[in-house]
């Protein structure tokens, strides 16, 4: 898959664009693309938004880290795949873009750091 950029004002939007949803409203980073695999949209600022970071190790490797003092309350294990998509603010507004498809590399990834590793499309 060819890194894609679709332009839009929210997760909402960027959805009903990008895979044909109809909705108004939708605030979470995940959606449920079909019974394996999510579309994760997170912004990659190496900022930690409620305990996690997500880095871009490679063009092949994404790292989601947990930095929290609590145990992380969040678990990887009901999806196999991810749609990654970077969010970030550009010129011409909030750019989603779709960095491919992502496998859980289960050996390498821990409770605290989830370890994704490129598939071939």
């Amino acid at each position: 898959m060819t890194e894609q950029i679709v332009y839009a004002r929210t997760h909402a939007e960027f959805l009903n664009n990008a895979f044909g949803t109809d909705y108004s409203g939708w605030m979470r980073s995940r959606w449920e693309y079909d019974e394996d695999t999510w579309v994760w949209m997170v912004r990659f600022d190496s900022k930690a938004r409620q305990g996690w970071i997500n880095v871009i190790i490679s063009e092949e490797e994404i790292w989601e880290k947990y930095i929290g003092k609590e145990p992380p309350t969040y678990r990887n294990d009901d999806k196999r795949f991810r749609i990654v998509v970077s969010v970030e603010e550009g010129m011409l507004g909030r750019e989603y873009r779709v960095l491919g498809t992502y496998m859980l590399d289960q050996e390498k990834s821990t409770a605290g750091c989830h370890v994704l590793i490129k598939v071939e499309e």
